[in-house]
């Protein structure tokens, strides 16, 4: 049976999970608390009080964003720094594909995932008929005009914009307000069908750097 070792940081507030084919060995969500507790820590009390070994551990799914860049980063690190010493293949995770997974919305909707950049921009995926479309950055209503699909009922999984106190004008929108995935979403991606064909890697990179 697989054990996986599931890692968010694309937020401030780290998670690390230990995972095998019957569900959670351990989550920090369940049994830390606060901001600043390090990863080699949350994984050293995972291991102990799921009785496993960093050895026991086959995989590592990692969260490489988009999301806060740093924070991203120092989750990714640990993956690649944890992968390369002990020789365990990772696999990585988009932050948005996770977090509209958690969404349990039907995969004929018209969904988009987004997360916050800057100057006023946004990381955007444009899901429909289950499969992302499109992955960019840019300013949500150019992006929407850009994809055609500001004729469509939409679902914006995210932060809604501060500049959209209101609904904005000419826009069908629904709001699923989650600022980032919980480990509830690493399990609903591991149970995909599709996720054993997924490329493992010894170098997890962020996503944002990907796209510009």
């Amino acid at each position: 049976m697989t054990t996986r070792l599931f890692l968010e940081t694309s937020n401030l507030d780290f998670q690390l999970a230990l995972h095998d084919g019957d569900g959670f060995l351990y989550r920090s969500d369940h049994n830390e608390t606060g901001s600043d507790i390090q990863l080699h820590t949350m994984l050293g009390r995972g291991l102990e009080k799921s009785d496993r070994q960093v050895s026991d551990i086959d995989e590592i799914v990692v969260d490489v964003g988009p999301g806060g860049l740093t924070s991203t980063r120092s989750g990714i690190a640990f993956a690649n720094g944890l992968s390369f010493a002990k020789q365990i293949p990772i696999v990585e995770a988009n932050s948005i594909e996770l977090m509209v997974l958690e969404s349990y919305l039907p995969e004929n909707d018209w969904i988009i995932g987004a997360r916050r950049s800057n100057e006023g921009k946004y990381f955007m995926a444009f899901y429909h008929a289950g499969k992302c479309q499109r992955l960019t950055l840019g300013k949500p209503e150019d992006l929407i005009a850009q994809e055609g699909w500001q004729d469509h009922a939409i679902t914006w999984i995210g932060p809604k914009p501060p500049r959209w106190k209101d609904e904005p004008t000419g826009l069908d929108l629904t709001f699923v307000d989650l600022l980032s995935p919980s480990l509830d979403a690493f399990e609903k991606l591991v149970a995909l069908q599709e996720f054993s064909t997924r490329a493992r890697c010894r170098s997890a990179a962020p996503i944002n750097e990907k796209i510009r």
